[in-house]
């Protein structure tokens, strides 16, 4: 035949199995050694004498004695002498499965979906069964990377854990404790163990908190919503207005807020994907001015001599911030000063006459008392 423009002829070399003809050379094929764990899958050729046969392959110990292979009709087994090496590959178990699994979000509300969701590396790569369990009865099997949801009823603590089997090699991964996500309200990366679940509140202060306001007085009111728009969509005011409507009314600051006569604030909310919160109230301490008065070192009725001078001694006196007192049928000037708010002044009471004092506070609210002084009657001897 021609070759190159040259003439020549076909080698009729015929080698001898497992040996090929390679570039006119009977070469012996080299066969790779394969570092353990040992796993080779060998392919060989059916006796090339055996007209319509293929190559068949399968996972045999090279230093053992082939087996037969479907695909051959030969007598087995396949030895070297009726059949030819063609290649080796060396296969290697899969690496361990990783597993790690997340919450979503990290501070959930009473009856919001917790998305959780996995991330596994490892294993075959092919085909994986995910097995859920965790706080409340969460539980389930997806063959899917698929993320489940969960709804829980109850705050607190809420725990997850997913367990994975490799379908293709049969691996099962350690069970993984799922970890928390960001948070919702306020953002954070979350982190730490599970999901941390809690309900709708509100919340009510007043910058007379642990203190005292006198009666007709004032103070700040600052109410919130936990979770803003998720626990409500709108608030009211109790003893106090919130100026604003729908979300804009869930959470602010005024300044001034005349104080009830009862003393208490209170807040209501409405809607909310998860709400709304329970109402919420704060009570304030009132103060409110008092006034005693006594004639005689006697309240409430008096009886005097008329015909005694000086007969009627009245003393006043006043609590609960009161700035100035005022009387009625005596003064209560006393030493150049002005609605004095305690004292005592002696005068003649010649008929019946009520004697009134009242005291006020700084913002206008009053308080009064009296006490009756009567005359003694005169009987006339004959």
């Amino acid at each position: 035949m021609l070759v190159n423009g040259v003439c020549t002829t076909p080698s009729t070399t015929t080698c001898t199995p497992p040996q090929t003809l390679v570039n006119g050379v009977c070469t012996t094929p080299t066969i790779p050694t394969c570092t353990a764990p040992l796993t080779q899958t060998v392919t060989v050729a059916c006796d090339p004498n055996a007209s319509g046969q293929t190559a068949v392959s399968g996972s045999v110990t090279r230093s053992q004695t082939k087996s037969a292979y479907p695909g051959c009709t030969f007598p087995t087994p396949v030895t070297a002498s009726n059949s030819t090496y063609v290649s080796d590959t060396c296969v290697y178990p899969p690496p361990p499965l990783s597993v790690s699994c997340v919450g979503t979000p990290g501070d959930p509300f009473v009856g919001q979906n917790v998305k959780w969701a996995s991330t596994v590396s490892g294993g075959s790569g092919n085909s994986y069964i995910y097995e859920w369990s965790g706080s409340e009865n969460l539980a389930g099997t997806v063959d899917a990377t698929s993320p489940v949801y969960k709804p829980y009823t109850t705050t607190g603590l809420k725990t997850a854990s997913l367990t994975v089997v490799d379908n293709t090699s049969g691996q099962t991964s350690p069970p993984a404790t799922c970890t928390a996500g960001a948070n919702q309200i306020g953002g954070g990366s979350g982190g730490g163990n599970g999901v941390l679940v809690r309900s709708c509140t509100s919340s009510l202060t007043t910058g007379a908190d642990g203190s005292f306001v006198d009666a007709g007085g004032s103070t700040s009111v600052s109410w919130q919503v936990s979770g803003g728009t998720f626990c409500a969509s709108s608030c009211t005011g109790h003893g106090f207005t919130i100026p604003t409507s729908g979300t804009n009314s869930i959470s602010g600051t005024l300044n001034n807020v005349p104080v009830p006569s009862n003393g208490t604030f209170g807040l209501s909310c409405t809607g909310g994907t998860y709400g709304p919160p329970a109402s919420a109230t704060r009570p304030v301490t009132v103060v409110f001015p008092k006034a005693h008065i006594a004639a005689n070192n006697q309240t409430g009725m008096v009886r005097v001599n008329a015909g005694t001078p000086q007969n009627t001694t009245i003393t006043w006196s006043s609590d609960g911030d009161a700035v100035s007192c005022t009387g009625t049928n005596f003064s209560t000037n006393l030493y150049g000063q002005p609605d004095a708010t305690s004292g005592s002044v002696t005068l003649t009471t010649t008929s019946q006459t009520t004697y009134t004092v009242t005291c006020t506070n700084g913002n206008g609210v009053s308080a009064t008392d009296s006490v009756l002084v009567n005359i003694v009657p005169v009987f006339n001897q004959f």
